[in-house]
């Protein structure tokens, strides 16, 4: 008798605490769903906010061929060639990348398109196209290492 009394208690704690994990949040604003990622506004602070950073924090290029290549991507990231890189230059490249990403153009990233990529190399990976990977085709999704000799 006292089992089934206990495995009564049991269900109901179960009961209510699945009501309290998913009662709305208390501030009354609706919880961000985690499969959305709401595009953050752009903010342009004023010219004179900006605090330039001084030459000598920046970091130092260990070897010519990294001097060159931070100054190739600075190159392309100043668009307007003024030899200095503004918040708006430093996001359009990210900018472009979610407007890329963002399939249906409603600002919002859902999962499957912000997997797009994964998502083709799962297909591709798929021989016989089963919807799974056999031990030899999920070893053809492994990321190829970079040696520092390749260029």
């Amino acid at each position: 008798m006292w089992r089934w009394i206990a495995l009564a208690t049991a269900f109901v704690l179960l009961v209510v605490a699945a009501w309290l994990w998913n009662r709305p949040h208390p501030s009354g604003l609706p919880v961000p769903q985690p499969t959305q990622m709401p595009v953050p506004p752009m903010v342009m602070p004023a010219p004179d906010a900006v605090t330039p950073v001084p030459p000598a924090a920046a970091p130092a290029a260990s070897a010519p061929d990294d001097a060159a290549r931070e100054a190739k991507r600075f190159a392309r990231v100043d668009k307007d060639h003024d030899k200095s890189v503004t918040q708006a230059e430093f996001l359009a490249l990210r900018r472009k990348a979610f407007a890329k990403l963002d399939v249906d153009k409603d600002g919002v990233l859902s999962f499957e398109e912000a997997a797009v990529k994964t998502i083709a190399k799962f297909a591709g990976a798929d021989a016989d196209h089963d919807g799974k990977l056999t031990a030899g085709e999920f070893e053809a999704t492994s990321s190829k290492r970079r040696t520092g000799d390749e260029g």
